[in-house]
């Protein structure tokens, strides 16, 4: 017994060594959380570099059509507008959702199974697991591969598939099975596309398992839309702490040589720039692929990069951590030969619930396996195990392979030595053959620090896996007088792993909860976006409600106008858009949440005001007139107008005598010369005879000032009157290709008055600033400075100076800046101040001096 031990922790040390070099590796190798990196290359194979093989998907025409047409049809995914703000604020840094993944990289290999999907989609559940109910476990591939279509022919799992395949299959089954179970482990690596699985699916233990209560397919909207779009709507994703499924195509043997060779020779940091492919045409070697996004870093602007997990293992070690960086600076509309497009982002909209008679979940020790034999009795015996969720342990249990009785402990660690005692159960506790449960002294854990659970007992039936992979300790111990010691001390070493876990306690059901998240948002004169968040599902199936109307329902139904049923929802935002509503009118909403543990409103209602259109108006420019002529085609034409009205200019308006093209422009006015342009329309635009409006970019323009409205056509029909009393300018310029200089030149002077205008929305005037005071003369004649738009002013003269007392004067003075005042007493301080005012109302009062009569009149 203990030569094998001496054996065992030789290679245990070793093992230890191995996982703390690999721990180190994932987060020096990625970087994630540096603030500064060193810039990497964008890197592209040549076809000679060509390494090796790995699997790929290669569908037919019709079967990757079929896909595609899935990923059109599939709901978007929801841009969260609290992140986008977020983003929009912080338009640069990175974000990495690989803590949230458990998994081992060397195998995290498909083989040569063509199952990338099923890689990718399990990643997008796993990393939902963890961000949901905090349970970061490795979910099972083996057992999709083994019950997809049966496991066998075309449509198996190895013959590629599309992630609405991973939202159809689990909406099935309803459960996510661990990869620990049994027979649940990967075990297909060495099946291909025309063979079937290793492992029947009647084989694979489901129990334990996740309860999905919901999973569907949502795509990222990338095509159609600007690269930045793309971008902003796959971080907006990411940052709402959901994984992204990312699919792409490349149609030729030469473009998968570049990738293979990529993935096979270079480091982790270095970046890979799929747009060389875009265009090719299909050939024998077209085939696709999909890897997992988990984040992104775009802190240098010239080597901005997504974040991708692959399932091809670690490149023989060339990439500890199954990696790489994918240019985010790529063409998200980039496309084949055939005209179809060749990069996919999507996501899946998955809620999990709690499994029926949850037991809590394990945070650290064994998974259930076959016991070998039993650990002798009368020793103290201790296995070493790192911690795989932080928790709180509350039971501990252990596989018996025949009654008997024992005591439990857990130790921590001391530089790979049992160390302190951290809690124990001294009572003798009876156990049977099989997993046995014994409740235990709350103790808290952290996840990735090793522990010692350890047992004693009274024969030998404590499971152990004989040889084994454990690093275990013991010691001789009478159980009938034993308690644990703190610390052990004079252990030996031994190679044989124990059954033995510590659980957390099981989750209580609770309510749901919910809110009305940041409010109501994109709000029109008749539209507006009611949003709301579930925060917790309580673990059991939600259906939320959005209750609005005129009226504040508060917390009873049918107090509401309208109820919106949004059916069953998992944690997150979820929105709904109104419409039909009354301009100027208030309204309220008030989300609601219900399942079988319970129900929850939003703690306050929410209200928004429906928006008031803002009259369009004449700023500047000609009134209706009838038309004298066309003024000629193939000029520049400009006129000049006092602006009436102070507001933006948001439509331009010309009146043309016959049909054509035009161009418009807003010029400053400069010495009573066009000056710098302010904005324009190059765009040529149609018009119709008579007046016809253009959408012009909102320009600002002020009253009283002189500006020049502009226009070039492709034929003489802007409406001119002649010999009419304008003040215009025009030089020559060709239509086609004009667009209207800054400023222009070479002008000649023109006495007719072109027919164009601005409109838009006017500034309404705001009450003036308050006047500066000056001070009163000897006849107690107050005197102050005027205001910027006053019309009249106001006087007020008081006792005291918070203008509590006696008001000696409060009045109204007119439009003038003196005002005498009488009926003072001798020998007192009086205050005074001012205020003005014009057709907006009254302005602030101005600052407050005082004055003080002599003693003698």
């Amino acid at each position: 017994m203990k030569n094998r031990l001496g054996i065992a922790v030789k290679l245990a040390t070793s093992l230890v060594l191995i996982c703390a070099i690999l721990v180190t590796s994932l987060y020096d190798a990625e970087g994630l959380w540096a603030a500064h990196q060193e810039p990497t290359p964008q890197y592209q194979a040549r076809e000679s570099d060509h390494q090796e093989e790995y699997p790929l998907m290669k569908p037919s025409r019709e079967k990757r059509r079929e896909w595609i047409e899935k990923y059109n049809k599939a709901p978007k995914a929801h841009i969260d507008e609290q992140v986008k703000r977020k983003l929009a604020l912080a338009p640069t840094g990175s974000l990495s959702l690989l803590s949230h993944l458990q998994y081992t990289p060397s195998e995290r290999n498909q083989g040569s199974c063509g199952n990338c999907w099923a890689w990718a989609g399990t990643g997008v559940m796993e990393i939902a697991l963890s961000v949901q109910r905090s349970i970061k476990d490795r979910l099972s591939i083996q057992y999709l591969n083994s019950n997809f279509n049966g496991g066998s022919g075309v449509d198996w799992a190895c013959c590629g598939g599309w992630l609405s395949d991973i939202a159809s299959f689990y909406s099935s089954t309803g459960k996510a099975i661990p990869w620990s179970n049994t027979n649940a482990s990967w075990q297909d690596g060495s099946r291909g596309c025309g063979s079937s699985t290793s492992v029947p699916g009647a084989n694979i233990s489901t129990t334990p398992y996740y309860p999905i209560t919901s999973i569907a397919t949502q795509t990222i909207t990338t095509h159609g839309v600007t690269q930045n779009t793309a971008i902003a709507n796959i971080k907006n994703v990411l940052n709402q702490n959901k994984a992204v499924w990312f699919a792409y195509f490349l149609p030729t043997t030469a473009d998968w040589s570049n990738f293979s060779t990529f993935w096979s020779t270079q480091s982790e940091s270095t970046i890979w720039d799929p747009d060389f492919s875009c265009g090719h045409a299909w050939d024998a070697g077209g085939a696709g692929h999909a890897v997992l996004c988990v984040g992104y870093n775009d802190d240098d602007p010239n080597n901005r990069y997504w974040i991708m997990v692959n399932s091809w293992g670690t490149a023989g070690g060339n990439r500890p951590n199954g990696i790489f960086r994918l240019a985010m600076d790529m063409n998200y509309g980039c496309q084949d030969g055939d005209g179809d497009y060749m990069f996919y982002w999507q996501t899946l909209n998955i809620a999990y619930g709690n499994t029926p008679g949850d037991t809590g979940q394990k945070l650290i020790g064994a998974d259930d396996a076959t016991i070998a034999m039993g650990a002798s009795n009368g020793y103290l015996c201790l296995s070493r195990f790192s911690c795989s969720q932080t928790g709180t342990v509350t039971q501990f249990k252990l596989k018996a392979s025949s009654p008997g009785n024992v005591k439990v402990a857990i130790y921590a660690d001391n530089a790979g030595e049992p160390g302190s005692l951290l809690n124990s159960v001294n009572t003798s506790t009876a156990v049977i053959a099989g997993w046995n449960t014994i409740t235990f002294p709350a103790t808290s854990l952290t996840s990735g620090t090793y522990y010692w659970l350890a047992f004693n007992s009274d024969a030998p039936i404590v499971g152990t896996l004989d040889p084994g992979t454990g690093y275990s300790r013991y010691a001789a111990a009478t159980y009938s007088s034993f308690t644990f010691p703190n610390p052990p001390t004079s252990l030996s070493g031994w190679s044989r792993s124990l059954l033995l876990a510590g659980w957390s306690t099981p989750s209580a059901p609770t309510a749901p909860t919910v809110t009305n998240a940041s409010g109501a948002s994109q709000i029109t004169t008749t539209s507006a976006r009611l949003n709301g968040e579930l925060t917790s599902t309580g673990g059991a199936d939600t259906t939320v409600h959005i209750y609005w109307g005129d009226n504040d329902g508060g917390t009873t139904p049918g107090n509401w106008d309208n109820d919106i049923n949004l059916g069953t929802k998992g944690t997150g935002t979820f929105y709904n858009d109104i419409s039909s509503l009354t301009s100027g009118q208030t309204y309220y909403y008030r989300c609601f949440a219900t399942n079988s543990n319970g129900s929850d409103w939003a703690d306050n209602t929410s209200y928004f005001v429906a928006q008031t259109p803002s009259e369009t108006l004449k700023l500047i420019g000609a009134d209706d007139a009838t038309i004298a002529m066309g003024a000629s085609n193939g000029y520049l034409c400009l006129s000049r107008f006092s602006c009436s009205q102070t507001g933006t200019v948001t439509q331009f308006k010309l009146k043309a005598s016959s049909p054509g093209n035009v161009k418009v422009a807003i010029y400053a006015d400069n010495a009573g010369e066009p000056g710098s342009l302010l904005n324009s329309v190059n765009t040529s635009t149609a018009v119709i005879a008579g007046w016809n409006t253009i959408t012009f970019p909102a320009t600002s323009l002020t009253s009283g000032t002189y500006y020049w409205l502009a226009f070039n056509s492709d034929a003489p029909i802007v409406g001119t009157l002649d010999p009419g009393t304008g003040y215009s300018r025009y030089a020559a310029a060709t239509y086609s290709s004009f667009t209207f200089p800054n400023p222009p030149t070479s002008l000649s002077g023109w006495s007719r008055s072109l027919l164009i205008a601005g409109w838009g929305t006017t500034t309404p005037p705001s009450p003036p600033s308050p006047p500066s005071l000056l001070s009163p003369g000897t006849a107690i004649t107050f005197r102050w400075g005027t205001a910027t738009g006053a019309t009249s002013y106001w006087l007020q003269v008081n006792t005291q100076s918070n203008f509590g007392g006696t008001n000696i004067y409060n009045a109204e003075v007119g439009n003038v800046t003196t005002q005498e005042v009488s009926g003072f007493s001798l020998g007192t301080t009086y205050y005074w101040r001012v205020r003005a005012g014009n057709s907006a109302g009254w302005g602030n009062w101005s600052t407050t001096r005082s004055v003080q009569t002599a003693d003698i009149p």
